[in-house]
């Protein structure tokens, strides 16, 4: 992805990082055609970082085991059933041994 962009092939960054989280490929050719496209190209320089920042997407399950204190875990979307503003464990798989979850109302995360 770091060659595409500075080949200046910002399309073709945006599509590589899309495959390469998983989304199908019907999906990116729709997304390509929409209006929101040109925004992401525009931002696909940032899609280095992201990958640099999220550890190329591997999730590093041995450390955060170790993780000794409660975590909280925030994610965008509606937010599980329950009475509101109470953190709860998390309804997501994850290897953070004592983790609460929160989510963010009106973001954009796991549904």
């Amino acid at each position: 992805m770091r060659a595409r962009i500075e080949a200046g092939d910002r399309d073709g960054a945006a599509v590589a990082f899309l495959t390469g989280i998983g989304t199908p490929d019907q999906v990116v050719a729709m997304m390509r055609t929409g209006a929101g496209w040109p925004r992401m190209c525009e931002l696909a320089p940032t899609l280095v970082y992201d990958l640099t920042l999220t550890n190329g997407g591997v999730v590093p399950v041995e450390r955060l085991a170790r993780i000794a204190v409660p975590t909280l875990v925030l994610a965008g979307g509606p937010a599980p059933r329950g009475p509101p503003g109470q953190r709860r464990p998390s309804p997501q798989p994850s290897p953070v041994p004592r983790k609460f979850f929160e989510a963010v109302a009106g973001g954009a995360g796991p549904r």
